[in-house]
């Protein structure tokens, strides 16, 4: 658990504009939510790594958490840029932050098209998924400028269909 000064939150995110470490404080919790990703994306379907196939014999509760777990923390990630957009999006023009964004809004959409369970519930997780698509589309039209890897990340994701609902 990281310490209150350091906890992902309105107050931090002003105290460290004006200490002027926004982008470093950004780039910690994108990283933090990406690492989560990474550990958990061999759950979702369609990923092929050599560790994925330790999933064959796991009780589906304990893969739908994984996948539920992976789609949370990319979700998180989309509310982090959403949030620099208020603040000082110029804070996160490191290249790696393109890398991030796109991650993000493919666990998303995997887990929207191959996880998401029928219901009133996937509707909301639709909802969701198009404003985050928005956010990190939005993100990487802002890097772009500054990484040649975020506007082909563009030019893919919007190269996506846009129903799957």
């Amino acid at each position: 658990m990281l310490p209150d000064n350091l906890i992902f939150n309105n107050s931090n995110v002003y105290v460290r504009r004006e200490w002027r470490q926004l982008g470093a404080f950004f780039g910690l919790h994108l990283v933090y939510h990406q690492v989560f990703c990474d550990l958990y994306r061999i759950s979702l379907p369609g990923y092929r790594f050599p560790a994925a196939a330790t999933f064959s014999g796991a009780p589906d509760g304990f893969i739908e958490q994984c996948q539920s777990t992976c789609n949370v923390h990319a979700a998180r990630i989309s509310e982090i840029f959403e949030m620099s957009f208020t603040h000082g999006w110029k804070a996160l023009v490191d290249p790696l932050c393109s890398v991030i964004a796109f991650e993000s809004s493919k666990h998303q959409i995997v887990y929207f098209t191959a996880c998401s369970p029928p219901g009133p519930e996937r509707r909301k997780l639709w909802d969701a998924l198009a404003c985050n698509l928005a956010v990190n589309i939005k993100a990487l039209n802002n890097i772009k400028g500054y990484s040649r890897a975020a506007g082909e990340c563009v030019g893919f994701i919007s190269s996506l269909p846009g129903e799957w609902y």
